[in-house]
């Protein structure tokens, strides 16, 4: 089967389902994470789902997301997800706002590329 434009053969099989368990995985990943103070875990979710993101960015949206990385990336390195003297995880509060930010800012692709969308009707059409 040939798709589009591309002579190139398709499967029949889709990937919709899978590619939208990981996500789900990923954000479950990120919850938790953040709950747990645990920068760490969630720095990586939020890295994987931004490069799983990646086909549905638009204009501009892949610098912001870059930019974010840089921001955060040396805090993660400084080790601020070590474990304090009481033995639970400790945060930098400018780390988890950052975190934060750039959680929001990957949940707002999802939104708007209409992977985040509550169904009103039968959801087997949805992955079409």
């Amino acid at each position: 089967m040939v798709y589009g434009d591309s002579d190139r053969l398709q499967s029949e099989w889709s990937g919709d389902v899978n590619y939208l368990n990981r996500l789900n995985v990923l954000l479950y990943v990120c919850d938790e994470s953040a709950m747990a103070l645990n920068a760490h875990d969630w720095y990586h979710a939020l890295i994987t789902l931004f490069r799983e993101l990646s086909t549905e960015f638009k204009a501009g949206e892949e610098i912001k997301g870059d930019k974010f990385i840089e921001e955060i990336n040396p805090l993660i390195s400084k080790g601020n997800n070590n474990l304090n003297r009481s033995g639970t995880l400790s945060i930098d509060t400018n780390l988890y706002k950052k975190l934060h930010k750039f959680e929001m800012f990957l949940r707002g692709i999802l939104k708007s590329s209409g992977l985040q969308n509550k169904m009103k009707e039968d959801a087997s059409g949805a992955l079409k």
